[in-house]
């Protein structure tokens, strides 16, 4: 990985800023975390695209998804971030088309897809594409992980759970550090009450031991070759 201030990151349906910001404090070597979604809030240094937070001419949100991917090199890219807008961005975008050209950033991040609308294969590929060549997808989770990598174009560089004495995601060939979403924060403070035999939860509805989904915050993260 590179030296301090240098990486760019992409947290893909990120909702809101907490888990860039803490992302970024965490990782001196990442200048620049764009938290990208369809309906992210609006109160924070917002951007209508991916494409205006980097200086695109567009006039909506359609045309900045599709004509950035355009007109824009990797390269570009990087040289606006790394010029003139480091610190933690919002940004619209959708998992299928991110606005962004091949290999133009460190590291992507997706926490916590709701698990009943789980991002596709076709979603993946996309994901894989804007990633840097040796860049970092790193996936947190709140139920068992199914998604695999081709193993010719992805490795699988780390993976354990989450719980209250283990709150970091930490893969140190690379020498970074994820922190738990605060989805993930919250549901791993559910599944110990749950555990305790406390029924406190509001998630029950998804995650229930006996008709629902295994409620089991782990992450896991892979390297591109």
């Amino acid at each position: 990985m590179k030296t301090t201030n240098s990486l760019i990151a992409l947290d893909i349906g990120a909702g809101n800023i907490t888990f860039g910001r803490d992302l970024r404090r965490l990782n001196p070597q990442i200048g620049t975390v764009i938290c990208a979604d369809p309906y992210i809030e609006k109160n924070y240094a917002k951007y209508d695209s991916i494409g205006s937070l980097l200086g695109a001419t567009v006039y909506n949100i359609g045309v900045a998804l599709s004509k950035l991917t355009k007109i824009s090199t990797s390269r570009e890219v990087e040289e606006i971030i790394q010029n003139s807008k480091k610190g933690v961005f919002k940004a619209i975008a959708t998992y299928e088309n991110t606005g962004l050209p091949d290999e133009s950033v460190d590291i992507v991040v997706l926490n916590s897809p709701h698990p009943l609308t789980m991002p596709t294969n076709s979603d993946f590929d996309e994901f894989h594409r804007v990633l840097k060549k040796w860049g970092i997808f790193y996936f947190g989770h709140s139920t068992d992980i199914r998604h695999t990598f081709d193993e010719e174009q992805m490795v699988l560089m780390g993976k354990w759970g989450f719980s209250r004495s283990t709150q970091e995601a930490i893969i140190k060939e690379q020498n970074l550090v994820f922190p738990m979403s605060p989805v993930i924060r919250s549901n791993v403070k559910t599944k110990h009450f749950r555990d305790k035999w406390y029924e406190i939860s509001s998630i029950n509805y998804i995650y229930h031991e006996n008709w629902g989904l295994p409620l089991r915050p782990n992450w896991k993260a892979w390297i591109k070759k």
